[in-house]
């Protein structure tokens, strides 16, 4: 300890939280690393959806906005949430890995529609869920751990979810969805069985496949994924027209 130590301090004082803000803590700290999500943690649309989440208080899911939150034991950061929705609903998995996007060039895209609420961030956790449960059946341990190919299952069950006229209702309607437990139930199994069926597809196209693409490559280009996932989901609407693989709606009607 010195009493001859001297700091330096610099307050800056502003009546209002807004793009003022913003500027001066990304010019003031560029010597440190400021991940574009620290500078969206007190955007509208971020404190909008952690407002939602604590006010539905669904099964204790909480949202987080920055690091050096607490995170329950359900907790989702808007870092997941993105990619998510990124994967889902932007339909760019290969984009997934790249969260700069998420907060940056493609934030609007992502955050900024009507239908991004608590409710549907919560529904997509819940099928990547069931697909982390299946990736197993890729039965190869590399890709089963990378990251990328939970968001790509995720790319082609949004596309057939598409095509669904009932899963499509429900899915518009994730509240309703998710607080009905027969249905919730019904969905959700039927998510776990098409994750299955794609994971398996995977297999063959990833590791049977000779010569085995770079599944890395593959995964983070738009062209290859988009092959990919086309090939594999015509192989499945073509087992649903000769009757060995049902879609999702049909599994809700039963309900």
């Amino acid at each position: 300890m010195t009493g001859e130590l001297s700091l330096v301090v610099k307050i800056v004082e502003i009546k209002e939280d807004g793009r003022l803000s913003t500027d001066i803590t990304l010019f003031s700290n560029n010597q440190n690393a400021i991940k574009p999500r620290d500078l969206r943690s007190t955007h509208i649309l971020q404190t909008r959806l952690k407002a939602e989440f604590e006010k539905i208080s669904f099964e204790d899911y909480a949202y987080t906005v920055k690091r050096g939150d607490v995170e329950p034991r359900n907790s989702i950061s808007n870092e997941e949430a993105g990619r998510l929705l990124l994967a889902f609903d932007v339909r760019e998995p290969w984009s997934c890995h790249q969260i700069y996007k998420v907060f940056d060039e493609k934030y609007s895209e992502v955050f900024g529609r009507t239908a991004v609420e608590a409710w549907r961030i919560i529904l997509l956790k819940k099928m990547v869920d069931e697909i982390e449960s299946c990736l197993k059946h890729i039965q190869s341990v590399p890709i089963g751990r990378y990251r990328l190919s939970r968001y790509f299952v995720l790319y082609p069950i949004s596309k057939i979810i598409e095509d669904d006229e009932v899963a499509k209702d429900w899915v518009s309607r994730p509240s309703d969805l998710l607080r009905s437990t027969e249905v919730r139930s019904a969905f959700l199994d039927a998510v776990k069985s098409l994750a299955s069926r794609l994971c398996v597809d995977l297999r063959f196209e990833l590791c049977v496949a000779d010569p085995a693409p770079d599944y890395k490559a593959v995964l983070k280009s738009p062209t290859g994924v988009q092959d990919l996932e086309g090939r594999i989901r015509r192989s499945f609407e073509q087992d649903v027209a000769r009757g060995r693989e049902t879609m999702i709606g049909t599994h809700l009607d039963a309900v």
